[in-house]
């Protein structure tokens, strides 16, 4: 058997042959496979009995689409940020209008989505293997959301001219949402690797 030092060696197709602390880890698209190498205790009890869970370190590069994706997830989250910025600032003002808006309301959904925005960025950025399914579901749960409280809540004489770009802003958003994260480069990205 050939002795390995340090490093990655490309081994078939898409799997690599890389070394690390507790001996040899074979990554691949569909396949991850701990081996130990011979040297001193096995890696269960280096580690002690216990498995890690952490994002591919094979895939270093991230797709265009999941960077446009995390920028338009940033741009909703400090716009919900904002919105609580502004709602605590203008608490008094807000409360005092004559068909007083749900306050309470305003600032609870900025704080939720804002949260969850930040979330979500930093998942999409680091490709952390949890990130899709959370956007996927965060996703539908904003659109939900957004055409309820356009529904229910605004002004419908305001939105009454509006809503044909926005229902056509939010089904080409979902569409590219679900595709980005369907797409193959992007499910490789976001890969859990077991260690």
């Amino acid at each position: 058997m050939q002795s390995f030092t340090s490093g990655s060696i490309k081994i078939k197709g898409r799997f690599f042959l890389h070394r690390n602390t507790y001996g040899f880890v074979i990554r691949g698209e569909n396949i991850i496979k701990f081996a130990h190498d011979q040297v001193g205790k096995s890696a269960n009890e280096r580690m002690g009995n216990q498995q890690s869970i952490i994002s591919n370190p094979q895939s270093t590069k991230r797709p265009l689409s999941v960077t446009l994706l995390a920028w338009v997830v940033l741009i909703l989250a400090s716009l919900s940020w904002l919105r609580l910025v502004e709602v605590i600032r203008r608490w008094s003002f807000l409360q005092s209008l004559a068909p007083s808006p749900p306050v309470l309301y305003l600032a609870i959904t900025g704080l939720i989505w804002g949260l969850l925005g930040t979330c979500l960025v930093w998942g999409l950025f680091l490709g952390r293997w949890w990130a899709p399914r959370l956007m996927q579901i965060s996703a539908l749960g904003y659109v939900t959301y957004y055409w309820l409280d356009r529904l229910l809540i605004a002004d419908s004489s305001a939105i009454a001219s509006r809503w044909p770009f926005a229902l056509g802003l939010t089904i080409t958003l979902l569409a590219f949402t679900f595709w980005t994260l369907s797409r193959p480069k992007s499910r490789l990205f976001f890969q859990k690797v077991e260690i």
